[in-house]
């Protein structure tokens, strides 16, 4: 994160990459990672014209399920067909996603009946990871589970007469 501005332009970010980064730093720049805007994309190719253009993972599988999954019906025949096609390849990492695929393809199919997703648990996983670094390490796992509790769970740490009065206030 270099800046925050009001636009999503390819002037404003070229303006935002030239205040940030000095020419020294721009040069130095070997890859940038960045969403699909056109004008981010343009940006980075007029002020970092050596750095490759990395699109963030999370965008594209973004796209591919909005794209290829409206209908529960829809989804069963794309998938089947990539893991056909994925088995077809005879490129050992697809064929392996291809078998956990279709190992799982209830679960997978079971989110058009639930509309449910890990997201708010990836988020908690991300809060723990950087509190295991801050901490750099934890001899026991009762100290990890209390810096967890007391950063996720929200602890009311006021004292009962606190409490107490704000309850009086609000009354």
């Amino acid at each position: 994160m270099l800046e925050v501005v009001p636009e999503r332009t390819a002037a404003a970010a070229q303006k935002v990459l030239r205040k940030a980064l000095p020419p020294e730093q721009r040069a130095q720049v070997e890859a940038v990672a960045i969403d699909l805007a056109e004008g981010y994309v343009q940006a980075v190719k007029a002020v970092l014209p050596q750095a490759a253009i990395v699109h963030d993972r999370f965008h594209l599988e973004r796209y591919l399920s909005r794209a290829v999954q409206p209908s529960r019906a829809m989804a069963e025949r794309v998938l089947e067909r990539w893991c056909r096609s994925a088995q077809r390849s005879r490129l050992a990492p697809l064929v392996a996603a291809a078998k956990s695929f279709r190992r799982h393809r209830q679960g997978i199919l079971a989110f058009f009946d639930h509309h449910i997703t890990t997201a708010l648990c990836e988020g908690f996983n991300a809060v723990i990871e950087t509190i295991k670094k801050n901490a750099r390490g934890f001899r026991r796992l009762d100290y990890l589970g209390a810096r967890i509790l007391f950063r996720l769970g929200k602890l009311d740490l006021r004292t009962p007469a606190a409490v107490s009065a704000d309850l009086l206030q609000v009354a």
